[in-house]
């Protein structure tokens, strides 16, 4: 199964590359798996693949990668061609339908990664590509040519609080305290539109419309509803206790 998602993604890149007629070479998917790897353990702590990675000749590389290319046909004769956009390219053989073993086969979570990925740096030439991968991964910067890459370097993603989550917890006495408030801000409110109103009608503009903007923002106020997405949790132990 592990074999297959790898394929599929492998098979994906190609694709992606073909289709946006971007630079296209082993060494660039190679790295662009490493850049995946990289980003899924940021988010999982474990790498996608489950490639052990070294730092070879040209930075990372996986022996495991050439058993995916070998099996996707991607180890025959490449011929060197341009694309219309003008980048330099080498034509594999890539499945039509890659795509759709991608959906198939590969969990959303990873289809995330991979597509984030191929949407930052499909688009580059390898250059740019290798300068990042070389100088800006955690992995590479403290390794050696011939060490195995240590991803327990990469940081992990920082998950922000969820605010539309929120919960409210009230005792009943609190319950009550809360709604008396809410009736007394709503009696004075309207108690203060209809004196606006009042005023409005007497008073020359430009005050005539100070107060109808003013009666128009409380207007608003007034018929805005409650935010729908906060719970309130009344504490039954208190209850009891009272």
């Amino acid at each position: 199964m592990a074999e297959q998602m790898i394929s599929s993604v492998v098979k994906y890149i190609v694709w992606k590359l073909q289709e946006g007629e971007w630079s296209i070479s082993k060494t660039k998917i190679v790295k662009l798996l490493y850049l995946i790897d990289i980003e899924y353990f940021r988010h999982y702590r474990v790498a996608l693949t489950g490639f052990p990675w070294k730092y070879y000749y040209y930075g990372p590389y996986s022996s495991e990668i050439e058993d995916i290319f070998k099996r996707l046909h991607l180890d025959l004769p490449q011929e060197e061609v341009k694309t219309t956009k003008g980048h330099k390219a080498f034509v594999f053989r890539s499945s039509e339908d890659a795509e759709f073993e991608f959906n198939e086969n590969v969990p959303q979570g990873a289809r995330y990664v991979v597509e984030r990925i191929l949407r930052r740096w499909a688009p580059e030439e390898l250059n740019p590509l290798l300068s990042f991968v070389y100088f800006d991964t955690g992995p590479m910067r403290s390794a050696k040519p011939g060490d195995l890459l240590d991803f327990s370097l990469i940081p992990p993603m920082k998950l922000e609080k969820k605010l539309d989550e929120s919960v409210i917890h009230l005792t009943c006495n609190e319950l009550d305290h809360f709604k008396e408030k809410l009736n007394e801000y709503k009696k004075k409110h309207a108690l203060i539109a209809s004196m606006s109103e009042k005023q409005g009608k007497i008073l020359p503009s430009p005050a005539n419309r100070a107060y109808m903007n003013a009666k128009t923002i409380m207007d608003d106020e007034e018929h805005r509803p409650l935010p729908e997405n906060i719970d309130v949790i009344i504490n039954e132990d208190v209850i009891a206790e009272s």
